[in-house]
């Protein structure tokens, strides 16, 4: 597998396509059907954590979204569901924010120009992937627990499906004095339509803070609804008919 960074300079956009697709029809064969990717990181600052994971296709938002887009039609044709990270941008943030809590302190033009190419976009993947970091000039709370900022998205795809980053990342959990519970339920109200964790045993306690939320506000109910509707229109263009 290449990079991003690798992607995005060395790659021409036939070759992309041809990247995306055969990483699709690999991960067919393996079972797989959804792939977090690619990362829509615009990225300049060599100390900035995307930069130095080369985890970012770039810096320019034309090229990303030209590069990005070969991609996406590359994996998509392969049969394979695309959700793009890390909404609404991880840009020159050092700070990993699976540890430790990050925030985008950039002007709202810089704000702006990161959200933009998700925008841009939005019909052309199946979901994106929220990050964990406040941006200050939007909400005072991590985008996952940002209902305003999962909901300007949807501005421009209203069937666009939201997932969460890892919910027991040690920064999250370090927010909120290790209450996966509160996390969790902080995420299902903000309108993600998919809560990610990558320790298995801690699924029942996702589970059980979403139970317990419906039964406190029933109303939710229709969100959840909202959000199967999401997932099975999902499901049924990668697998026409179920």
């Amino acid at each position: 597998m290449s990079p991003a960074l690798e992607l995005g300079t060395t790659f021409k956009e036939n070759e992309l396509f041809e990247y995306g697709y055969q990483t699709g029809i690999t991960m067919r064969k393996m079972g797989l059907n959804v792939n977090l990717a690619p990362s829509l990181d615009l990225s300049s600052d060599k100390n900035a954590l995307m930069f130095r994971q080369a985890r970012s296709l770039g810096s320019d938002p034309l090229t990303v979204k030209i590069k990005a887009l070969s991609l996406i039609k590359g994996y998509r044709a392969g049969g394979i569901l695309v959700f793009a990270k890390h909404y609404p941008g991880y840009s020159n943030v050092k700070t990993n924010s699976d540890v430790k809590i990050a925030e985008f302190d950039a002007s709202p033009i810089e704000m702006t120009r990161n959200f933009a190419i998700f925008t841009s976009l939005s019909n052309y993947i199946d979901g994106v992937m929220t990050s964990s970091i406040i941006y200050n000039d939007f909400d005072t709370s991590p985008a996952v627990f940002s209902k305003k900022i999962i909901s300007l998205i949807r501005i421009y795809n209203p069937d666009i499906l939201v997932m969460t980053d890892d919910l027991y990342a040690p920064a999250l959990r370090l927010l909120e004095n290790q209450n996966l519970s509160m996390i969790a339920t902080k995420s299902f109200i903000a309108g993600n339509d998919i809560l990610l964790i990558l320790w298995d045993i801690k699924i029942p306690i996702i589970i059980e803070a979403v139970e317990n939320t419906l039964k406190e506000n029933p109303v939710l109910a229709k969100q959840v609804d909202k959000s199967t509707e999401r997932i099975l229109l999902a499901k049924e263009r990668i697998y026409p008919g179920i």
